[in-house]
């Protein structure tokens, strides 16, 4: 999850909102090394080396200034309570990034039928597993949707 929260950090770096980051855009990778001549090296760990990387900007765009309004697209599921608003900011992303997070640590869709959310679309945290509540990523989940 560093590796999607780097790609997610450079995007707003360069002032561009995701809009669709859901499990479905996060893609797997092997890494390759190389040298500077750029011969590649198979190693003994070169199985273990993965990265995730966030893929399909087909939604993706340029932060939107106070005043714009940038209409509603994206994965339903994945979607923060402000873009149901039209109020989109990099915060909508880091909802997103929340969400797939509470996918991987209660090991759930983000279906509201299986990960329970409020009148307000915000995750119902009083209805998950209390028991992975005090995990890293339970963490993140609630800092990044709140």
């Amino acid at each position: 999850m560093q590796d999607v929260c780097r790609g997610m950090a450079y995007l707003h770096s360069q002032r561009y909102l995701h809009r669709d980051l859901a499990s479905k855009n996060i893609f797997i990778r092997k890494l390759v090394s190389s040298d500077s001549d750029g011969n590649h090296h198979k190693t003994e760990f070169d199985d273990q080396r993965l990265e995730a990387v966030i893929g399909d900007f087909g939604f993706a765009t340029a932060e939107p200034t106070f005043e714009q309004k940038l209409p509603t697209v994206g994965s339903p599921y994945w979607l923060a309570p402000e873009c149901l608003r039209n109020k989109y900011n990099h915060k909508c992303d880091i909802f997103s990034y929340g969400v797939i997070c509470c996918e991987l640590n209660w090991r759930t869709p983000a279906d509201p039928d299986f990960l329970p959310r409020l009148d307000n679309y915000a995750i119902d945290f009083s209805k998950l597993d209390s028991a992975r509540m005090d995990t890293f990523l339970a963490k993140i989940v609630k800092l990044a949707c709140q």
